[in-house]
């Protein structure tokens, strides 16, 4: 009795970036987490300044409340 055994794939055409409908937007994730970080770090070592600042308490509850 033969085993059956799966297709082999088929090369694909171009970059491999494009081979697969999620791979543009997990590299942007990626690049947005990294860009969000250094913007976080900037923004608490006060290198720029926030348009707007609340007190810790409102902004915590703000995020408690819309995520």
């Amino acid at each position: 009795m033969a085993q059956d055994t799966p297709p082999s794939p088929v090369p694909g055409r171009g970059p491999a970036l494009l081979s697969h409908g999620f791979r543009p937007f997990f590299l942007g994730a990626g690049i947005y987490a990294a860009l969000g970080m250094l913007g976080w770090l900037a923004a608490v070592g006060g290198g720029i300044a926030l348009p707007w600042t609340p007190a810790p308490p409102v902004w915590h509850a703000h995020e408690m409340l819309a995520g």
